[in-house]
């Protein structure tokens, strides 16, 4: 994913609050509508792995809820937004992140808690580990350990926060989030230019909802609710 990671070295980052140990906000610089900024976010969610990885946990009418390019992210939480408890034990979203720079707990990385995702509920205040400032226990939370041009894949119930960061060096990902057919997207891809689109065919049309209601993709949403693998 050089290219991914080229484009975010590029970015002015000169303004943000690389979240250190002493300061660290609750919510971080995010970058949307990157389809819209270079045609390399296309290929990274148009990638092979990431659209089998999608289909595969929400089923093949599987939709593009968000692109989103992060500098930090938000405490303990889980991605299944809007979803009140309890939520489904299938996914309704998942998250498949384009690692772009190292990630290790000095440098804030993502913090999972294992098997989460079967809780099938979101974490409350009481749930926060320490280092978000909560009264948790740490070890509750597993650092990830990943290399840029990594993917970190994970269903849309799990418990997730990022590590406080204690070193100077830049943290970024690129999360690619996938929803369900019946979830409404968090981006608005309507006016994405037919340039752009025309390279990948009419799956990359489906996957931003362009298509939506045609008669051949209408048929993609019986099975989602027959099984949760439609």
């Amino acid at each position: 994913m050089d290219k991914v990671a080229h484009f975010a070295a590029a970015e002015d980052t000169s303004n943000v609050d690389l979240n250190k140990h002493e300061n660290r906000p609750a919510y971080g610089r995010q970058l949307f509508h990157l389809l819209a900024k270079d045609p390399v976010f296309i290929e990274a969610a148009m990638n092979p792995v990431v659209r089998t990885f999608g289909a595969y946990l929400l089923g093949s009418s599987y939709l593009l809820y968000s692109m989103v390019a992060f500098l930090k992210d938000p405490p303990m939480h889980c991605d299944s937004v809007g979803v009140p408890t309890p939520l489904p034990f299938y996914g309704s979203v998942c998250n498949v992140s384009w690692i772009l720079t190292d990630y290790t707990v000095e440098n804030g990385t993502l913090g999972m808690v294992p098997g989460s995702h079967r809780f099938c509920r979101h974490p409350t205040d009481f749930e926060q580990p320490k280092f978000v400032g909560g009264p948790m226990d740490e070890a509750m939370v597993t650092p990830v350990a990943a290399e840029p041009g990594s993917l970190v894949i994970f269903h849309g119930n799990t418990w997730h926060c990022t590590y406080p960061k204690t070193s100077e060096t830049a943290r970024a990902h690129v999360a690619t989030a996938f929803c369900r057919n019946y979830i409404n997207p968090a981006e608005d891809y309507s006016d994405l230019d037919p340039k752009l689109i025309e390279p990948h065919g009419a799956e990359l049309a489906r996957l931003i909802g362009h298509k939506a209601w045609q008669l051949e993709n209408m048929m993609l949403v019986r099975p989602a609710y027959q099984t949760m693998y439609g």
